[in-house]
């Protein structure tokens, strides 16, 4: 099976189409979809176990957070913007972690909630001398997402 990373526009599409099928949701971009896969893939969760409504609902309480603050970042792709969502998805994973929380995908969700506390806990200083650019620079440069 390809990963979405793998996969053609048209392959994304079709892998959107069942997901909005299935969640019966339509207003969800591919990178949107995509991302959510990675939640479900760092949470260790099959997609089965996850209620679609309970996923979508808590996805939707944490993304404008989350894209406020890729946003801030500057301007970048939608290829660039998941790469950004994976990074931020990683901190919060690796904070999880750290503090011996579960992570599934309500925590993660519900941190994205937080992303700028995370990355600044990360990242001391970061944010506010404007290196969050180099900070994903650097994880763009060395394939990490």
């Amino acid at each position: 099976m390809k990963t979405p990373e793998e996969m053609s526009e048209d392959e994304l599409r079709v892998l959107k189409a069942r997901v909005d099928n299935l969640l019966g949701n339509n207003n969800k971009s591919s990178r949107d979809i995509v991302f959510m896969r990675y939640i479900l893939e760092l949470a260790s969760e099959p997609p089965s176990s996850v209620a679609a409504p309970s996923l979508c609902s808590c996805f939707d309480k944490g993304y404008p957070h989350l894209m406020e603050f890729i946003e801030s970042i500057g301007p970048l792709d939608n290829r660039q913007k998941l790469i950004a969502m994976k990074m931020c998805a990683n901190l919060i994973v690796g904070q999880l972690r750290e503090m011996d929380i579960p992570v599934s995908v309500k925590t993660i969700c519900n941190c994205m909630q937080r992303i700028r506390d995370i990355f600044d806990r990360a990242f001391p200083g970061y944010i506010e001398s404007g290196l969050v650019g180099f900070v994903y620079s650097v994880n763009e440069q060395n394939g990490e997402s």
